[in-house]
């Protein structure tokens, strides 16, 4: 198998073209929810969500956070599901996010939310699924179709942009707009940079332990990069912010570790380069995606420069291609990951 021949690559590569076609096909559903927003005084977010699903929640609990001023929690569903919990979420829009539409312990959740009194989102690939219809409001990820390959790569990035654009609507902030803006484009020159990236693929083929660093709106992407390098590759990576990075975890740090820094020239960079020399002084093997002239001992990855809000898109999708290519060299097929179904259904 070539790594070009996979469902996962030919799936990278539609993420530009549907990153474009979100905002046009949901534009009057955000417009609603931002009204809604404001007219029912809305106090905070509580997102839910499992899997990649939940690493996108993460960066609109950054996002919103920072650009809507709004708190933002992210639901634990067992409090649900298995204590029987009770939230008072009334002044709260519960956003459920799911590729699929089916996830079972979402969606009680929000059946809960909404006997509450909350305003509920759904986030999905499907306008039928479930979730769509329980929901009082419903943005379709609209992601060319079906995603066939077990491992999110188009519907994950449909969610960042979808979530984004809530962000936006919500705030009406001018940078949030820039930044939806560039995205696309920005993605399309990652996927350009694909030969680039599997060379680094190649000097991780023996690899059977990894970290991933990032900090700020960058640790979504540091989880969702490991979540694909483990689904996909079977490397036992962990993600971890730098900044609890320096604490215990740094112990692990020898001449066999290999770290991966998410380190885009942005509010986070110095802290990021910091680490870098840290670890490179410790004879850990590093590979760093970045914008700069920072260098990896191991690799250096050249993202497009953006703010906060874009580079996640970036580090983002050049995993899905390191990992994609990756798994191939290890014989892996990245589209039917070992043990894993596309559908996971939890309660």
């Amino acid at each position: 198998m070539d790594k070009k021949d996979t469902k996962m690559f030919s799936e990278i590569g539609q993420q530009p073209q549907v990153l474009k076609n979100i905002e046009g096909v949901n534009k009057e559903v955000l417009k609603q929810i931002a009204d809604e927003v404001k007219k029912r005084g809305v106090k905070s977010f509580t997102m839910v969500a499992r899997g990649s699903s939940d690493n996108a929640c993460t960066y609109f609990k950054y996002v919103a956070e920072i650009y809507c001023g709004l708190p933002v929690t992210l639901a634990a569903c067992g409090v649900y599901t298995m204590y029987d919990g009770a939230l008072a979420l009334k002044d709260t829009l519960v956003i459920g996010v799911s590729q699929s539409g089916c996830a079972e312990d979402v969606m009680e959740v929000m059946r809960r939310a909404r006997k509450n009194g909350s305003l509920t989102v759904a986030i999905t690939n499907n306008p039928e699924s479930p979730m769509a219809k329980l929901a009082d409001k419903h943005v379709f990820l609209n992601a060319n179709g079906k995603e066939e390959s077990v491992a999110a790569t188009k519907t994950f990035t449909a969610q960042l942009y979808s979530l984004l654009l809530i962000a936006y609507y919500v705030s009406g902030n001018k940078k949030l707009a820039e930044a939806l803006k560039n995205i696309p484009n920005g993605v399309a020159e990652v996927i350009k940079n694909a030969d680039k990236i599997s060379e680094t693929a190649e000097k991780l083929k023996d690899t059977k332990d990894a970290f991933v660093l990032a900090r700020g709106i960058n640790y979504a992407a540091c989880l969702e990069s490991t979540l694909k390098m483990q689904e996909t590759t079977y490397v036992k990576a962990k993600g971890y912010p730098s900044s609890d990075f320096h604490h215990g975890p740094f112990a692990m740090i020898d001449e066999n570790a290999t770290v991966i820094l998410l380190m885009p020239q942005g509010e986070s960079y110095k802290d990021m380069c910091e680490m870098l020399d840290k670890v490179n002084a410790a004879g850990g093997k590093t590979i760093v995606y970045t914008d700069a002239d920072k260098k990896g001992t191991l690799s250096t990855v050249k993202i497009p420069s953006g703010s906060d809000i874009e580079t996640p898109f970036y580090n983002v999708v050049t995993t899905q291609l390191l990992v994609n290519n990756l798994a191939v060299i290890k014989g892996n097929n990245p589209d039917a990951p070992r043990g894993l179904n596309k559908i996971t259904i939890t309660k």
